[in-house]
């Protein structure tokens, strides 16, 4: 047998191996991202979401809830655990849901002015409920070592 066609085998083998072991998991490989969220030196609410906005636009977004002042990330619509590497920039949500539902129980009883209750405030300054305004530094996930990543809100 010729060199070539030997080689040609080889090509054929090695993807046909490739083949059958199946392709890995969509998307990018992710790294797993922990932390801890404090605002004015306590922990977080529950209700606080901490959001990873990749600085490259072709990147994809990761989050994670709040829950007992710590956090672990999910990223993509399938919700892997973790974020690929890279850099972003960190900004916070707050989910209002359980805060919606009580007030809801408060208007069936009427309230002392008659009206729905006001929405609760965010326990955090503004500019940090968006990626273009928050002023929390710049952070990177790295394919290395641990990926603590803590978000102290004065």
């Amino acid at each position: 047998m010729s060199c070539s066609k030997t080689a040609s085998l080889w090509m054929i083998a090695l993807g046909v191996m490739v083949f059958a072991t199946g392709c890995p998991e969509g998307g990018p490989k992710v790294y797993q991202v922990t932390g801890s969220v404090t605002i004015g030196g306590q922990p977080a609410p529950n209700e606080v979401t901490v959001n990873f906005q990749p600085v490259d636009p072709k990147g994809i977004l990761a989050s994670g809830t709040v829950n007992n002042g710590t956090y672990e990330l999910y990223s993509g619509t399938e919700g892997k655990k973790g974020a690929p590497a890279g850099k972003y920039k960190v900004y916070l949500m707050f989910n209002t849901s359980a805060q919606g539902a009580a007030a809801m129980e408060a208007m069936k009883g009427g309230g002392a002015s008659g009206g729905p209750p006001a929405a609760p405030a965010a326990p955090f300054p503004a500019e940090y409920g968006s990626a273009s305004t928050s002023p929390l530094a710049e952070v990177e996930v790295k394919t290395s070592g641990p990926n603590k990543i803590d978000v102290p809100i004065p």
